[in-house]
Protein backbone atom coordinates (compact mmCIF):
# COMPACT_ATOMS: atom_id res chain seq x y z
CA UNK A 1 0.00 0.00 0.00
CA UNK A 2 1.03 3.58 -0.32
CA UNK A 3 3.05 4.67 2.67
CA UNK A 4 2.83 7.76 4.77
CA UNK A 5 6.40 8.37 5.91
CA UNK A 6 5.13 9.29 9.38
CA UNK A 7 4.04 5.67 9.87
CA UNK A 8 7.68 4.60 9.49
CA UNK A 9 8.47 6.37 12.77
CA UNK A 10 5.63 4.75 14.71
CA UNK A 11 6.12 1.04 14.11
CA UNK A 12 8.18 -1.58 12.35
CA UNK A 13 7.62 -1.49 8.57
CA UNK A 14 8.58 -3.70 5.66
CA UNK A 15 9.11 -1.86 2.40
CA UNK A 16 9.52 -3.88 -0.78
CA UNK A 17 11.18 -2.01 -3.63
CA UNK A 18 10.43 -3.44 -7.06
CA UNK A 19 10.95 -0.69 -9.59
CA UNK A 20 11.90 -1.06 -13.25
CA UNK A 21 9.64 -4.06 -13.89
CA UNK A 22 6.43 -4.56 -15.82
CA UNK A 23 3.07 -3.82 -14.23
CA UNK A 24 2.32 -7.55 -14.25
CA UNK A 25 5.50 -8.37 -12.32
CA UNK A 26 4.85 -5.56 -9.86
CA UNK A 27 1.27 -6.76 -9.36
CA UNK A 28 2.64 -10.23 -8.58
CA UNK A 29 4.93 -8.72 -5.92
CA UNK A 30 2.03 -6.69 -4.54
CA UNK A 31 -0.12 -9.82 -4.21
CA UNK A 32 2.66 -11.59 -2.31
CA UNK A 33 3.06 -8.58 -0.01
CA UNK A 34 -0.69 -8.53 0.65
CA UNK A 35 -0.63 -12.23 1.58
CA UNK A 36 2.23 -11.58 4.00
CA UNK A 37 0.32 -8.68 5.56
CA UNK A 38 -2.46 -11.12 6.48
CA UNK A 39 0.05 -13.15 8.53
CA UNK A 40 1.69 -10.37 10.53
CA UNK A 41 0.13 -8.00 13.02
CA UNK A 42 2.93 -5.82 14.30
CA UNK A 43 4.55 -4.86 10.98
CA UNK A 44 3.13 -2.55 8.31
CA UNK A 45 3.85 -3.76 4.76
CA UNK A 46 4.43 -1.31 1.90
CA UNK A 47 5.80 -1.47 -1.61
CA UNK A 48 7.50 1.00 -3.90
CA UNK A 49 7.18 0.46 -7.65
CA UNK A 50 7.87 3.91 -9.06
CA UNK A 51 11.50 4.59 -9.89
CA UNK A 52 11.15 8.25 -8.99
CA UNK A 53 8.37 7.89 -6.41
CA UNK A 54 8.62 10.08 -3.32
CA UNK A 55 8.67 7.26 -0.73
CA UNK A 56 11.17 5.06 -2.55
CA UNK A 57 13.46 7.94 -3.38
CA UNK A 58 13.34 9.26 0.18
CA UNK A 59 13.98 5.90 1.83
CA UNK A 60 16.76 4.97 -0.63
CA UNK A 61 18.45 8.30 0.05
CA UNK A 62 18.18 8.16 3.85
CA UNK A 63 19.41 4.56 3.99
CA UNK A 64 22.06 5.12 1.31
CA UNK A 65 20.72 2.25 -0.80
CA UNK A 66 21.69 1.71 -4.40
CA UNK A 67 19.55 3.11 -7.18
CA UNK A 68 16.40 1.32 -8.31
CA UNK A 69 17.09 -1.95 -10.09
CA UNK A 70 15.03 -4.59 -11.84
CA UNK A 71 15.20 -6.95 -8.86
CA UNK A 72 13.29 -6.57 -5.59
CA UNK A 73 14.88 -5.32 -2.39
CA UNK A 74 13.28 -5.79 1.01
CA UNK A 75 13.93 -3.26 3.76
CA UNK A 76 12.72 -3.84 7.30
CA UNK A 77 12.61 -0.48 9.06
CA UNK A 78 12.55 -0.58 12.85
CA UNK A 79 12.92 3.13 13.51
CA UNK A 80 11.25 2.96 16.96
CA UNK A 81 14.14 0.67 17.97
CA UNK A 82 16.83 3.36 17.76
CA UNK A 83 16.69 3.64 13.98
CA UNK A 84 17.57 0.08 13.11
CA UNK A 85 16.97 -1.39 9.69
CA UNK A 86 17.73 -4.52 7.69
CA UNK A 87 18.10 -5.05 3.93
CA UNK A 88 17.85 -8.06 1.64
CA UNK A 89 18.26 -8.09 -2.11
CA UNK A 90 16.09 -10.62 -3.91
CA UNK A 91 15.37 -11.84 -7.40
CA UNK A 92 12.07 -11.93 -9.24
CA UNK A 93 12.23 -15.50 -10.54
CA UNK A 94 14.19 -18.71 -10.17
CA UNK A 95 16.39 -18.20 -13.23
CA UNK A 96 19.06 -16.77 -10.95
CA UNK A 97 22.42 -18.51 -11.17
CA UNK A 98 23.81 -16.95 -7.97
CA UNK A 99 21.35 -18.65 -5.59
CA UNK A 100 19.79 -15.36 -4.48
CA UNK A 101 16.53 -15.27 -2.56
CA UNK A 102 13.44 -15.43 -4.75
CA UNK A 103 10.69 -13.12 -3.51
CA UNK A 104 7.88 -15.32 -2.18
CA UNK A 105 5.59 -15.30 0.85
CA UNK A 106 7.94 -17.78 2.51
CA UNK A 107 11.10 -15.76 1.80
CA UNK A 108 9.49 -12.58 3.15
CA UNK A 109 8.31 -14.36 6.30
CA UNK A 110 11.81 -15.80 6.78
CA UNK A 111 13.28 -12.31 6.40
CA UNK A 112 10.87 -10.94 9.00
CA UNK A 113 11.78 -13.73 11.45
CA UNK A 114 15.54 -13.51 10.87
CA UNK A 115 16.41 -10.33 8.97
CA UNK A 116 20.19 -10.69 9.21
CA UNK A 117 22.72 -7.91 9.56
CA UNK A 118 21.46 -4.89 11.44
CA UNK A 119 22.18 -1.36 10.24
CA UNK A 120 21.54 1.81 12.16
CA UNK A 121 20.68 5.33 11.09
CA UNK A 122 23.08 7.99 12.28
Amino acid sequence: EQADTNSFNDQKCLLIFHENRTEEEQEWTKQIAMKVSQNVEDIQIYWSFEKDGMIGTKVRSVLDLSDASTEPTMVLLDLPDRGRYYCKKCVYNDNDENNNTIITVESIMNFLRAPGKVYQLD
